[in-house]
């Protein structure tokens, strides 16, 4: 399963969670936060993206390579429990300056 949203920079303010909403977020059912990854912006490393689970942070993505692409050497491993029905969360801690950024956060159930 996987989260992979793209957002415009004028939509992803600091303090703003870019999943909300995705059918993903929130599930009924125990999973594992595997990998994170994050790419856009106008300069590589200039978003940071603080992903929280429970509210409780698991992992800081910083965005490595300016465009949407998101291959999978871009994406960071992450181990994190995810229980039934707890909220996951990618916080924009820093935000991007012009162009729009992509954010993917995959599991395993």
């Amino acid at each position: 399963m996987v989260i992979d949203k793209e957002v415009a920079a004028a939509d992803a303010a600091v303090g703003d969670n870019i999943v909300s909403g995705h059918v993903q977020e929130r599930v009924g059912y125990n999973r594992f936060l595997v990998a994170c990854g994050l790419s856009g912006s106008t300069a590589v490393g200039d978003t940071i993206i603080s992903v929280k689970v429970g509210g409780k942070e698991v992992d800081v993505i910083r965005n490595q390579e300016t465009g949407l692409a998101i291959t999978s050497s871009l994406m960071l491993a992450t181990r994190a429990f995810v229980k039934s029905n707890t909220l996951v969360e990618a916080e924009v801690v820093d935000a991007a300056n012009s162009n729009p950024i992509r954010v993917r956060l995959v599991f395993v159930p």
